[in-house]
């Protein structure tokens, strides 16, 4: 079996969106990340990645405040839907919890509950120098998320951060509730009267990893004229036929999972360039028309024309 972990992409686009504003050049190689939708699968290290080379761009210019208010806009914009009928800070944060680990992100987070609290626990190991970033990243989503003018009850929230306070400042404001050295990322919050008198049950067992979604997270990682069965092994540190093996034990094809990757690229493609089949068929690495019709045709048993044609009833060009 393989332990490829991810997350959305939301995690990381909104980074590569703001430094690619800013003219910084040092991640243009990921820029095709940015065409993914914001809840495609891609690897737990891309944000890593990218927030060291971030730690070496940040200065007076691109403060600290100025990322944070953007990312955790974008990110809060993501998962807002999702949050849907809660009343309390702890129902929020449950659900949040629920639809993140194992659906959308395999991390190292946990959440424990007790009679009177419910907290989100984010694991950390040794001090990095983009550590601050996930850190306070996280601790300023969950506070955007928990904090919501339609609650019926505030609750006591405690944040505490993994490491020591210099670390984190002087480019960030914190809370008043905030701790510090704690080793990891945690989010405490007092039940309501409600939910204690009544002794509810937040917390749901996570759903785990999938190996596919392992494998298309992978296949995400990979540029769209770089993609196949061999390039998908390797970033997976696995021979081909490993790879192959591997699947078809769980009733899954390589082959099958590379070509959907590809279509989903496509059908994004298609859509930005406004039905503009050519430079579709050139944006994908397609070396012509015949591959990216064999493609829809496949998936969608329409052609690509067809198709824009039909969801969205426009005009088509060639």
């Amino acid at each position: 079996m393989i332990n490829y972990k991810y997350r959305p992409a939301i995690f990381s686009k909104p980074f590569l969106e703001f430094f690619k504003n800013k003219g910084i050049s040092n991640l243009k190689r990921y820029n095709f990340i940015i065409d993914l939708d914001d809840g495609d699968l891609v690897s737990i290290k891309l944000i890593s990645e990218i927030l060291h080379v971030i730690e070496s761009n940040i200065n007076e210019n691109y403060s600290y405040s100025e990322l944070i208010f953007y990312i955790e806009n974008r990110i809060r914009g993501f998962f807002e839907p999702l949050l849907t009928n809660s009343n309390s800070a702890t129902e929020r944060l449950a659900q949040f919890y629920a639809c993140y680990q194992g659906k959308m992100a395999s991390c190292d987070w946990i959440l424990e509950e007790t009679r009177t609290t419910l907290s989100l626990i984010a694991k950390r190991g040794e001090q990095k120098s983009h550590s601050k970033y996930d850190d306070i990243i996280i601790l300023f989503l969950i506070n955007k998320l928990i904090n919501f003018d339609k609650y019926v009850e505030v609750s006591e929230v405690k944040f505490k951060l993994s490491f020591d306070r210099s670390y984190y400042s002087p480019h960030v404001r914190f809370f008043n509730n905030t701790s510090f050295s704690n080793g990891h990322v945690h989010v405490e919050i007092k039940k309501t009267k409600k939910e204690i008198d009544n002794n509810i049950k937040l917390y749901k067992p996570q759903s785990k990893p999938s190996l596919k979604s392992q494998i298309i997270a992978a296949a995400n990682m990979i540029p769209l004229n770089e993609l196949d069965v061999a390039s998908l092994a390797f970033c997976l540190s696995m021979s081909t036929r490993s790879l192959q093996r591997l699947l078809k034990t769980n009733g899954l094809c390589p082959l099958q999972i590379v070509q959907l990757v590809k279509f989903n690229a496509a059908k994004r493609k298609l859509l930005a360039n406004n039905g503009n089949i050519k430079k579709t068929v050139y944006e994908c690495g397609f070396n012509d028309q015949r591959n990216l019709t064999r493609l829809f045709i496949l998936h969608a048993g329409l052609t690509p024309k067809e198709w824009y044609k039909n969801l969205y009833n426009r005009p088509q060009l060639t």
